[in-house]
Parts: structure tokens; sequence; C-alpha cells
């Protein structure tokens, strides 16, 4: 299953007070964080944080809260986030079309879903490019997410990737959950 439509994050609150909380976490979720270039093919940056050691308590205790939620209100409903990440793209960075088809102990029938949720939105490119939802020769399909908690899952066996960022920056919280299938 791949979800194809982009959604957003947080309209399972309206306007409760809560909202307001997550949406603050949400905008400054990235500055708790340090960046670093990332693979020379893949010219981004990235930010790998599978569990909250490094952050401080205050922040420990927003990362919890915003990632219970992402991990409500996100395919597969319910499951577990594994891993959580942030991925940085500046004027000139882009990720090619890719799979994230890894070879594991689980053998390939092994399923996880990704979905990004947009944390800081830039002014122009950077949108995701799906390839290939169940044929690598489908039709291309363009998202574009703009809004704060803007989000958009994919499994891996989707081609995707990131057009080139053509004006200000744009980075995206990722976080994996196992599938059942």
């Amino acid at each position: 299953m791949i979800i194809l439509s982009k959604f957003n994050t947080f309209n399972e609150y309206g306007r409760e007070e809560k909202v307001k909380a997550l949406f603050n976490t949400l905008k400054e979720s990235h500055t708790y964080v340090d960046f670093i270039p990332w693979n020379p093919k893949n010219p981004t940056h990235h930010a790998w944080y599978g569990n909250h050691e490094d952050l401080t308590p205050e922040n420990q205790t927003k990362m919890k809260f915003l990632l219970e939620h992402v991990e409500k209100y996100t395919y597969p409903y319910d499951v577990p986030i594994s891993n959580y990440w942030f991925k940085r793209y500046s004027p000139g960075e882009f990720s090619g079309l890719h799979t994230d088809i890894i070879q594991r102990n689980e053998g390939t029938n092994y399923k996880w879903y990704t979905t990004v949720t947009l944390v800081e939105s830039n002014e122009s490119g950077g949108e995701n490019i799906i390839a290939g939802a169940d044929d690598i020769r489908d039709e291309l399909k363009i998202f574009s997410l703009k809004k704060l908690g803007d989000a958009l899952t994919w499994d891996n066996v989707t081609t995707h990737g990131i057009a080139r960022v053509i004006k200000g920056r744009r980075t995206v919280l990722v976080t994996l959950k196992p599938g059942h299938e």
C-alpha cells in the first residue's frame, strides 16, 4: 500500500489547544539537532536521531509529545515508530530517485513505511516526486508540501525523490514504521 495523497498530520485536532503546542514543537524541533552533510551522491543535510539521548530534558519531552502524535495519525496507524531523523535541503540540494529496499534479515518481503512531515518550508522547488507507485513506468506524481505539518507516506519499494530546492530551505521530519504485509 502506498499513500499517494498529501495530508496534514495535525488536522485531527482541529482547534484544540493541544494543536498549538504540537505546532510550536514541530516548528522548532529541527533546531534541537545538528545537521551534517550527507552522502555526496545525495547532496542534503541529515540529522539522525533514533532516540532522544542527546537532547535536553525539556526537548526530550517535547519530541516525545510530537512523535506520539505522528505515530497515532500516520499510516500504519498506532504502529510504533521504529526510527526517525531530520532531512534538510538548502538551495541546489535534492534527492535523486531511489527506493528504500534494503536486504535485511526479514527477507525481501519485509515492508516498512516512510512518512515525511514538513517542519520548515522553502519558497520554491523541493517537491516530492513519486515514480512508479506500482510500476517504475507509471506516471510521475509530484506533491508540494507547503504548510507546516503537511505529510506524505510511501512504502519501501516506492521509487521516490526530491526535486532540487530553488529558493529557501526545506526541512522534514522522517519517520519509519514497520508494515504488516
